[in-house]
């Protein structure tokens, strides 16, 4: 079981509430300042409960320059970003393993997404309703160290299926599961700059709100209480 005071798990609400809020806040700032262009940007947000963390799992995928319905290149991947209370994993374009598939919102069924790691992460669709995320996380749910969300490997399957259709346009809900239950509840929006390519000022401000989540992020670990997993 996981174990926190009251008071501990009030200020990690907060902290996360912070974080969440410049997550977001980058992603505005980008889409404010993107310049009329033939390709888009997107970012993508996954914002869910994570079972036995304390607060919120905050996640992003940024892409750029891409045209919907057209291959994807390892130039099309900017970052993936995922944190919880357990850990932190953060790719950039040089520890991209490999990128494939065709990305449109509209149907994201035909896209897959191979992210290079410690453990490596896998991000594929079945081409049905289900994306799953095979290889695990960095950082471990259970203590054993090189694990994670997928508990060391797992698989984790999500449904894009809503039911009932989530409470606002261009966003899908859906559930996650992996071999140790550890994370779940996971909803992903999506925030499309139609035919626009950010300008370097908007980059600057999406780089500046990362740092400002990486700040909050490192002291709400040395503030973090002891967390024991049954």
């Amino acid at each position: 079981m996981t174990t926190f005071s009251s008071a501990q798990a009030t200020a990690k609400r907060r902290l996360t509430a912070v974080t969440l809020a410049l997550c977001l806040g980058s992603g505005i700032a980008l889409a404010s300042a993107a310049t009329p262009a033939a390709a888009s940007t997107v970012i993508y947000d996954f914002v869910g409960t994570c079972t036995g963390c304390v607060g919120m799992g905050v996640g992003e995928v940024v892409l750029q320059n891409f045209t919907p319905g057209q291959a994807l290149t390892s130039a099309n991947f900017v970052s993936f970003t995922f944190t919880t209370s357990f850990g932190q994993v953060s790719l950039n374009a040089k520890q991209l393993m490999s990128f494939g598939g065709m990305l449109d919102p509209t149907n994201l069924t035909g896209a897959w997404l191979k992210l290079g790691g410690d453990d490596g992460q896998t991000f594929v669709s079945t081409g049905t309703s289900f994306w799953q995320v095979m290889s695990s996380l960095n950082g471990s749910t259970s203590g054993g160290g090189g694990g994670g969300g997928g508990g060391g490997g797992g698989r984790q399957t999500f449904d894009l299926n809503s039911d009932p259709p989530p409470p606002t346009p261009n966003q899908f809900d859906f559930s996650g599961s992996d071999d140790t239950g550890s994370v779940s509840n996971f909803s992903v929006a999506f925030a499309d700059v139609a035919g626009g390519v950010p300008e370097p000022g908007a980059w600057a401000l999406m780089i500046g709100g990362f740092a400002g989540v990486g700040g909050i992020l490192r002291s709400r670990k040395r503030r973090a209480p002891h967390i024991a997993i049954a």
